[in-house]
């Protein structure tokens, strides 16, 4: 995160609730050093009530199945704008989102916090939601976005590109990255009903499930690979999508 050459460590702990006496969730970083992750005053925490970051630690209420933020549930490190710093992607699946008017419980936020060079900053933060535009899909119910998250660069360009899962949906969300950071208005959905993707989407498939970006062809593009653990009666399976110069491409 600091481009020292040394990996650092981002832990999320989706249950805490220091900040505001209840669950809101937060994440812990631990930078390495020549002897070890520092964890003796030099790390940082970040949770929706930290100064800077977008959003807030939400109030819910379990008896009507409306569920707390869990920031830091899921998240990922990864060059989204190809500063050769790594910048920092939380998910909070269970938090609300406001749309028409209306309190969407569960609906599922992700925040993107970039390295200033020197440790992960809040200035450019986002708090992405399925109500930013470009990207796929309406806030709903139990949508569950940022369920998982990953990162890792599809087209070789040094951006990494962001790769979101929502439950509730039933698709993952691929936003690329640039110079600039993360393009949300070049968002893509994937599904198996995306051309070229093997399969038919079912009630609980659970496509994208898990995710992780490799190079698999060894192209210096990372290829996709989509887990469904509950494809063929919970049997599971996986997708692999591969990529090219211009990004994920089901051919």
């Amino acid at each position: 995160m600091n481009g020292d050459g040394i990996s650092d460590l981002a832990i999320g702990a989706s249950g805490d609730y220091e900040d505001l006496g209840w669950p809101i969730g937060s994440v812990t970083i631990l930078y390495g050093s020549a002897s070890g992750l520092n964890g003796n005053g030099g790390g940082q925490r970040f949770s929706k009530e930290t100064p800077g970051v977008p959003g807030s630690g939400g109030w819910f209420d379990v008896a009507v199945d409306d569920y707390p933020d869990a920031f830091g549930y899921e998240l990922t490190l990864g060059d989204f704008n190809a500063d050769g710093k790594a910048d920092l992607a939380v998910g909070a699946p269970g938090a609300p989102v406001n749309y028409d008017g209306i309190r969407k419980m569960n609906a599922g936020t992700v925040n993107v916090l970039y390295s200033d060079g020197s440790a992960i900053g809040t200035v450019g933060a986002v708090e992405v939601t399925q109500a930013t535009p470009g990207i796929p899909g309406v806030p709903g119910h139990f949508d569950w976005l940022g369920d998982v998250v990953t990162s890792g660069d599809a087209n070789g360009d040094g951006a990494w590109e962001l790769a979101v899962f929502s439950e509730g949906d039933g698709y993952v969300t691929v936003v690329p990255g640039s110079s600039s950071g993360l393009m949300y208005g070049s968002a893509k959905g994937w599904t198996q009903d995306s051309p070229g993707i093997p399969g038919v989407p079912e009630d609980w498939d659970l496509w994208g499930n898990s995710l992780q970006f490799q190079d698999i062809k060894g192209t210096g593009r990372h290829s996709l690979i989509v887990g469904a653990n509950g494809e063929n009666n919970f049997r599971g399976a996986f997708t692999v999508i591969h990529s090219t110069s211009t990004g994920l491409t089901g051919t």
